[in-house]
Parts: C-alpha cells; structure tokens; sequence
C-alpha cells in the first residue's frame, strides 16, 4: 500500500468512500493525493473517468499530484500540488448528488487541498461541490480554465515551431491527440493561426466538429504515426511510450496532457533522437495560473502576464538542456524538484510572483 505513495514522494493520501442507500452494489469511491504543502496548500483537479481498479486509480492520482507540484513550482506560485480522481460508478447515478458528497470531502481536509476542473468534471459539477466548500478554484463565480491551459500551450507550440524548428505557423502541420475541454480549444487557436491541423478522438462528434472547423481527422489509432512537424498530446497520460517510440512520425511534442510520458526514460531517448519535448507541467500551466489567481484575488492583467511568461521559462528550459546535453524533461524535475524542497509555507507573506523558481 505505501510503496506508490513512497515512490512519488506524496505526503498524504485521503481515500472516501459513500454507499447509495438506492444502489448499495455501486458505491462511490474517491481518493485525493496531496503530493506536497511546502510551498503553499495543495491545488489540482478532479478527475472522474472509469478505472478497472483502486489501485489503477490510486497510480494516476500520485502521478497527477507530482505532476501539480511540479507544474506550480515551475509557474512560480506559492502553491503544493494535490489530485483527486473519482472512479466513475457503473450503471446509472446521480451526478449531482456525487459531486455535493464530493464537496463535503474536500471541505473535511480543512484547505489542505483546493480541487478544481481535470478529465471528466465541468464548471456544473464544481458548482455542486462548492456547495458544500469553499476550497474550489474553478467553479463558475471564477471561470473555467480550459481557454487559459489552451492558450498557454498554444503560444508554447508557437515559439517552438518559430525559435527551435524555424517554421511559420502557415508552413506547419500539427497533430492534436484528443478533443476535449483544452484539447478542441487548442485546435482552434492553430486553425486561426494558419497551422494545418490533423485531429483524433474517441468521440465521434467532436472529430465532427473539428473537422467543419477546418481540421483532417485521422482513427485515434493512427495519430501517433502522423508525419507533422509537431505533435500535441491532448488526452489522457502515459500516450508515449517504449513500444511506440518508433512510430513516432514528428520534430516536437508540446501539448496539454498530463504525464505524456510513460516514465523518464522516455524523454531521454526523445533527446537522444532530436525530437524536442516541452515539459507538459510547464506548458500546460496556464488554467492552474488562472484558476489559483481568481481563487487569491489576482487582476486580469497579472494573471495574462503569468501565463505569458511561460515561453519564457521554456526557451531558458530548452537552452539549458541543449547546452549541457540533458534531457529537457529530466532537467525539468530537477529544477521543480529543487524549488519544492526549498518551498516554506507563509501565506501571510508570500507574493505569488514568477521570479521564485528562475531565480535559483
């Protein structure tokens, strides 16, 4: 039981779980991973998707929970990382009344964690939830954080395909891999901009509507095997992986998925093989800037100028790696790594600024 838990580092798991007095043979279950508290309390989403398994469900909230200490460490915010993931019941249930169950477990953790939208959840269900706490960054009186993440990965592909590959939007092809809330966004953003866009998703309506959007649509299968300049992993993680390595058919991966990789060997055969990878925790940082901004007061311009700041910090990343050969991703959690071991929790002071991890 305490293997994984060691393994990421986590602080703290909290598991809960209700029995329906109307379906006792579906109960609902949930588990929230608070990774780190060290620089600030815990924010991350919550993920509700099936899983075969409370372990497999146990192994995606630890790995989303690093992944969300990391990411805000590397945006510079005062912040620890934590997910909840819910397993989805089987058969039929009352959303409504899952997510107000939901919101009464978070609100027993006392602002150790701050939940907000992920995989499967919508602005509505975070309206339940903050029925019943107040420690919920993205429900529907701050706004969802969708266009923010996408907006951020997109001025991430844009200074990779112009600063690393030498492209003008107009001469590029991108795969996006999933269509979901940043996923769909994010081909618009690139649709607008000129970039010629190919599209998969399990969803058949949306590869609909991206495709009357102006986008090619390809079987989720082939995505992957695409020949792009650059290729946005926008679904689920775990997408790149030993057994598909070679299949790869691209230059650069940027996108908005989390845990693209399956492990960190991954990255560095990616830099062994000249394909540039953008830390996803880096790029995708624009909804969690946004969602703890609204949460803490932040005015419209601060959090624009967060979220902006992101190509920034990937070129100095980007750099770094280049010049002392390392694979970016390796040399991305060592320097979030680094910046979370020396984080110290005073809310009372601390200005959540960018300068607090490329200062070190």
């Amino acid at each position: 039981m305490f293997d994984p838990i060691v393994q990421h580092r986590c602080e703290a798991v909290h598991s809960f779980v209700h029995i329906p007095d109307n379906n006792p043979d579906a109960p609902w279950r949930a588990v929230i991973a608070v990774h780190s508290t060290r620089r600030g309390p815990a924010l991350g989403g919550c993920r509700f998707v099936p899983y075969q398994s409370g372990d497999d469900a146990l192994q995606d909230a630890l790995r989303l929970a690093q992944g969300m200490s990391r990411k805000a460490a590397l945006a510079g915010l005062d912040l620890g990382g934590g997910k909840a993931v819910i397993m989805m019941p089987e058969g039929v249930f009352d959303r409504q009344a899952l997510f107000r169950w939901f919101g009464h477990c978070v609100e027993r953790l006392s602002g150790e964690y701050i939940t907000a939208m992920d995989a499967g959840t919508q602005v509505e269900d975070m309206d339940e939830i903050f029925r019943h706490t107040r420690h919920v960054a993205s429900h529907s009186q701050i706004g969802d954080p969708s266009p923010h993440t996408a907006r951020g990965v997109w001025q991430a592909i844009r200074y990779v395909l112009h600063e690393v590959l030498g492209l003008a939007p107009t001469k590029s092809r991108v795969a996006v891999q999933g269509l979901g809330h940043v996923g769909m966004l994010l081909t618009q953003h690139l649709l607008d901009n000129g970039v010629q866009v190919v599209v998969s998703d399990v969803n058949s309506d949306r590869c609909q509507q991206a495709q009357s959007m102006g986008a090619s649509v390809v079987a989720p299968e082939q995505i992957l095997q695409q020949k792009v300049d650059l290729l946005a992993p926008c679904a689920l993680g775990g997408v790149i992986h030993a057994g598909n390595l070679d299949e790869l058919n691209c230059q650069a991966i940027v996108g908005a998925a989390n845990n693209q990789l399956e492990d960190a060997d991954c990255g560095r055969e990616l830099h062994q093989r000249g394909i540039v990878i953008a830390p996803d925790y880096l790029v995708n940082a624009g909804g969690l800037v946004f969602a703890s901004g609204r949460y803490q007061g932040w005015s419209d311009e601060r959090i624009a100028a967060q979220i902006d700041s992101i190509t920034e910090h990937l070129g100095d990343l980007l750099r770094q790696s280049q010049q002392r050969d390392i694979a970016v991703n390796v040399l991305a959690d060592q320097l979030a790594d680094e910046a979370i071991a020396a984080g110290h929790y005073q809310p009372a002071t601390h200005d959540m600024g960018k300068e607090a991890l490329w200062s070190l």
